[in-house]
């Protein structure tokens, strides 16, 4: 292999890795996560087959729409007694 076929390969690896990181910044900007807040449960399968005949578990999992009670859910049991005791 010559200098000029290896810049070349490396020219070219260049350019698509610039072109997948534009493609990849589009898509991302199209596609929203999460959910809008607001009231109710947001449903979430969670169920998933191991594999063979009857193998797996099956589930949903509901998380709140609402970014306050959402924030409550990992504030653990005894710190959120300490604050309402204190009135801070």
């Amino acid at each position: 292999m010559g200098a000029g076929t290896i810049i070349v390969s490396v020219i070219a690896i260049a350019v698509v890795t610039a072109l997948l990181a534009v493609l990849r910044v589009k898509t991302d900007a199209l596609s929203a996560r999460g959910c809008d807040p607001g009231q109710g449960d947001q449903l979430i399968d969670i169920a998933y087959c191991s594999g063979g005949l009857g193998g797996g578990h099956g589930g949903v999992m509901r998380v709140t729409r609402d970014p306050q009670q959402y924030a409550r859910a990992f504030v653990p049991g005894h710190a959120s007694g300490k604050r309402r005791q204190t009135g801070k």
